[in-house]
């Protein structure tokens, strides 16, 4: 028995070595110093630098004339015929393993017969600690860089700059930027140096956009500290394992929508900004506010009938959209009136009615249990010409956004219980407005001069419209 184990012991350490041998293996690679190199017109020479553990062999995709390149040792050198064109050129280098497994391109590319500048390398990120850079400038005329911080010093040395960036005390990572900029009209270029903070809190993605569909992306923290993340969107799915987040979403079925994730350590903060595709605006967008109306409001126990399972045209509106006004603008069906007077809404108005750009009729009136706040998003609605939400339970106060709704013509909203004063430079600004009735709402403080000196308000009747209250409640400044 111990001569089996031992043997078994034997034949286990030999397959560890062998396996820790194969592990030790270096992977087959090519790699170019950068994707493109840049070149003068008047730039006869250069050399496109390669790191390889294979061997490999090289190229000139195009059959392009100005241009020929062969192997310098372990780089490619390249010969160039002076550009007189004010137009750039380009050429291709594909570099091949000998097995056929591993391609890379190199993209070579020279400026036309124009101001030009070109900098060799544009992104720097950089631990704590000092740090001395160096950066090649070429350029057919005088140039001058500045950086935007004082921590990051530049300084002009021939054709190259030498940049200078002190220790990083703070927690917070901190970015600086370099500014190089040519004595004649060409657009500047810029240098990009991030430097680590003294805490490793670092994430692979300031930024990233999900899909209309909300696939889950993954972003990667590091950092040998706990931390918490945290996001005011309830829409955004938020999953934590280890050192990685996925972030996900479910459909967007409106515009596309922002947000903002903070990742916490040690009172500091990294945000990641999100950004989610939506539609555009158009019948299926409308069709999609028309639903959350629907949904949200109660609809489906209501007197709407609706089926929103139907398309949104002209064959169904009858049968399964009763109250909906279509027109065809720029050739599809938008919606532009809707009259839901009387049909037992309850809840509140969703935001997204402010998506319905070509609305000009909103009748909301006799429901009497609509309730929450008016929302700003209607203030959106620019082409609006009636809005009537009367004798409902709606709270809050006139959004100033209304001041936009240069189009309306009549805003009906007495008997709910709307409270507060009216805002100043929203009524003043309603030139078209003929019908406003406030009345027997929870208002109070003064008319807004504005609202007084708008050419429309003999027309308003503020003694019978605008000025009763509900008890308790009123104007100090009814005439």
């Amino acid at each position: 028995m111990k001569r089996v184990l031992t043997f078994a012991s034997i034949l286990l350490l030999m397959v560890g070595c062998s396996k820790n041998e194969i592990e030790q293996v270096e992977k087959p690679a090519i790699e170019i110093e950068k994707d493109i190199f840049e070149y003068l017109n008047t730039d006869l020479s250069g050399e496109v630098a390669v790191t390889s553990n294979v061997e490999w062999g090289m190229a000139l995709m195009g059959g392009e004339d100005w241009i020929t390149a062969n192997r310098k040792d372990a780089n490619i050198g390249i010969t160039m015929k002076e550009n007189n064109s004010v137009n750039e050129r380009t050429a291709k280098i594909i570099l091949t393993s000998k097995d056929g497994k591993i391609k890379k391109v190199a993209v070579v590319k020279q400026h036309g017969n124009k101001p030009t500048l070109i900098v060799d390398k544009a992104t720097f990120a950089l631990d704590n600690k000092e740090s001395q850079l160096a950066v090649k400038i070429s350029s057919n005329m005088e140039w001058s860089a500045q950086s935007n911080v004082s921590w990051c010093t530049v300084e002009r040395d021939g054709n190259n700059i030498k940049i200078s960036v002190q220790p990083n005390t703070q927690f917070a990572s901190r970015t600086a930027s370099i500014a190089v900029s040519g004595e004649l009209p060409v657009a500047d270029k810029k240098i990009t140096i991030t430097q680590k903070g003294s805490i490793d809190f670092e994430v692979d993605k300031r930024s990233l956009t999900l899909t209309r569909l909300g696939e889950a992306q993954e972003v990667i923290v590091t950092t040998g500290l706990e931390w918490t993340v945290s996001t005011t969107a309830t829409w955004l799915k938020i999953v934590k394992n280890g050192n990685k987040l996925s972030i996900s979403a479910p459909e967007n079925v409106f515009l596309e929508r922002m947000a903002t994730l903070v990742l916490t350590t040690n009172n500091l903060n990294v945000n990641i900004a999100i950004r989610q595709a939506g539609r555009t605006f158009g019948n299926e967008l409308d069709r999609e506010v028309l639903i959350a109306l629907y949904t949200t409001m109660g609809a489906a126990n209501s007197g709407t009938d609706w089926d929103i399972t139907k398309p949104l045209n002209e064959s169904t509106l009858s049968s399964a959209w009763f109250g909906i006004t279509l027109t065809t603008i720029n050739g599809a069906s938008r919606v532009t009136g809707i009259n839901l007077t009387g049909k037992k809404l309850a809840g509140k108005i969703p935001a997204e009615i402010g998506y319905l750009t070509e609305l000009t009729e909103l009748q909301l009136s006799n429901n009497y249990t609509i309730e929450g706040t008016l929302p700003a998003s209607i203030g959106s609605l620019s082409k609006l010409k009636t809005l009537t939400c009367s004798r409902n339970q709606i709270s809050g106060s006139i959004p100033a956004e209304f001041a936009n709704l240069k189009e309306l013509t009549i805003f009906q909203i007495h008997t709910n219980k709307l409270s507060g004063t009216l805002p100043a430079n929203v009524f003043g600004q309603l030139t078209k407005l003929n019908s406003l009735e406030l009345k027997l709402n929870n208002l109070t403080g003064a008319i807004p001069q504005d609202m007084k000196d708008n050419p429309k308000w003999a027309s308003w009747n503020g003694a019978v419209n605008i000025c009763p209250q509900n008890p308790g409640f009123g104007f100090s400044n009814c005439p």
